[in-house]
C-alpha cells in the first residue's frame, strides 16, 4: 500500500513538470509571437493616417496568453488603441515564469 501511494505521488510530481521549458521569454519567443498578430497590427496602420512610432509594453503569462498591454507612446490614440487591442491577441511560448518587454512598432 505505502509502495503503492510513493509511486503515485512520484508519477503526480513527474507529470507536473515539463520537459525543456524556458524560464522566461527570449528574443525569438518573442519575435515569434509578434509575428503571429503582425498583420493585424499593419492593418492598424492602414486605418489611419498617422505616422510615427507606437510602443507598447507587453506582459505575458507563463501559459503564453498576454495579461497586459499598455502604449507607451503613440502619435494617435486610435491607432494605439488598435495596436493594444492587436497584442492583447498574441500567444507566446510557455515559459516557466512567463515574462515582459517593450517593442516599438513603426508607421
Amino acid at each position: 500500500m505505502k509502495i503503492a501511494m510513493v509511486l503515485a505521488s512520484l508519477v503526480g510530481i513527474a507529470s507536473a513538470q515539463v520537459p525543456n521549458t524556458p524560464k522566461s521569454l527570449d528574443r525569438a519567443a518573442i519575435a515569434e509571437g509578434i509575428a503571429k498578430v503582425k498583420p493585424a497590427i499593419l492593418a492598424c496602420g492602414t486605418k489611419s493616417t498617422a505616422k510615427g512610432i507606437v510602443k507598447t509594453a507587453v506582459k505575458v503569462a507563463p501559459g503564453g496568453n498576454v495579461t497586459n498591454t499598455v502604449i507607451k507612446q503613440t502619435p494617435d490614440g486610435a491607432l494605439g488603441q488598435c495596436v493594444a487591442s492587436a497584442m492583447q491577441t498574441a500567444t507566446f511560448a510557455k515559459t516557466e515564469e512567463g515574462g515582459a518587454f517593450s517593442y516599438p512598432f513603426v508607421f
